[in-house]
């Protein structure tokens, strides 16, 4: 894809310079979206009429592009779209799996786990509660928005394995994933 392009330096495009990536999306409705460089500089403006000049048709997400690209005072804004080749399955499952949502939650550091816990209290009407991982050791707070799937019908005694770290108020659940088939053990 264009590598000569790239040698000779990209005659025409005065201050602008060669960028290969892939495409992380583009909006036809907006007319435009992003390419993420694989020089790992921050990510490429790619609008509608640079796409309109190449005639390449609209770029996928995942595609390997080159392009000619010019700092300009919001980023990096492409100029040219020079080659546009097929999508990496592993970059296309890369891109998806930064798009899935991820529970808010608050900032924890010294994260430690996973590690075999039991629900001591759980209110599901309010949606949080507390594992313990052992007598004598701090309880562990978690939230259902907590990243686990299936929190909301924790009971009591339930195990599961909890990734904690401190957080602003204490212990807090980074991830809460109950145990399936154990049984429920006396709070």
């Amino acid at each position: 894809m264009g590598q000569n392009f790239f040698e000779e330096g990209g005659a025409g495009h005065a201050g602008a310079e060669p960028v290969a990536g892939y495409v992380k999306w583009y909006d036809p409705a907006k007319g435009f979206g992003f390419i993420v460089p694989d020089d790992g500089g921050a990510d490429v403006f790619l609008g509608k009429a640079v796409i309109e000049l190449a005639g390449h048709g609209i770029p996928k997400e995942g595609c390997r592009v080159e392009a000619m690209a010019q700092n300009r005072t919001k980023g990096r804004s492409a100029t040219a779209l020079l080659a546009v080749g097929p999508a990496d399955p592993a970059t296309l499952e890369t891109l998806r799996a930064a798009r899935r949502p991820r529970p808010p939650g608050p900032e924890v550091a010294d994260v430690v786990g996973p590690r075999r816990g039991m629900v001591k209290l759980f209110n599901a009407r309010r949606g949080f509660g507390f594992v313990t991982i052992g007598d004598g050791t701090p309880d562990i707070f978690f939230h259902v928005t907590t990243q686990g799937a299936g929190l909301r019908s924790l009971a009591v005694g339930d195990a599961v394995d909890v990734v904690w770290g401190s957080g602003p108020n204490g212990l807090t659940a980074v991830e809460v994933a109950p145990v399936v088939g154990e049984m429920r053990r006396s709070a």
